[in-house]
């Protein structure tokens, strides 16, 4: 059976390093039981189980930052584990990976804490819960298999390809 890479974004940069690496560590254990491969970051980083802000330096940015694309493309869906939490770092993958790869964006909002129904992410995301379990199971439904994956680019394509291709000879002409 293939494996199903899925990215789990989360915000990182500032937050207590034990509290990143305890809810990283509970989804990658989720992600397994269900059949798929986790891409952490804070596993890929090696943050250590430490009470204290977790903040990268440039140097490791470096590396950090091209890794991270690399493991967004080849995931078959995004996940941001944190979307009740401001983080740049998220928003920007999370638009790379919906906008330039065409990748299925999740939001898993903490238990209670779901958006209102006049919030952006019912339209621009595929899918928004407050159960990392269920993200999964709808993942699953959803782009679980290549067949699933395949008609959801195609359509994603037909419904923005000529769009997209139209905005930029607009742009080109300005």
């Amino acid at each position: 059976m293939k494996t199903k890479p899925i990215y789990l974004a989360r915000a990182m940069s500032g937050r207590n390093k034990a509290e990143v690496v305890a809810e990283a560590s509970k989804d990658r254990i989720s992600c397994y039981a269900q059949g798929f491969t986790p891409l952490d970051p804070v596993a890929a980083e090696g943050v250590k189980v430490e009470n204290k802000p977790l903040q990268s330096t440039k140097k490791q940015m470096d590396v950090y930052w091209y890794r991270d694309k690399a493991m967004i493309r080849e995931a078959i869906a995004f996940v941001d584990c944190t979307p009740h939490l401001k983080s740049q770092g998220v928003e920007r993958e999370g638009g790379y990976a919906r906008y330039f790869c065409w990748i299925p964006v999740i939001r898993v909002f903490p238990k209670g804490q779901l958006p209102p129904e006049g919030s952006v992410a019912y339209y621009e995301d595929d899918i928004i819960v407050d159960d990392f379990a269920k993200a999964l199971e709808l993942i699953t439904a959803k782009w679980g298999t290549q067949s699933k994956r395949f008609k959801w680019r195609l359509k994603m394509l037909n419904r923005s390809l000529f769009k997209f291709i139209l905005q930029q000879l607009k742009e080109l002409f300005r």
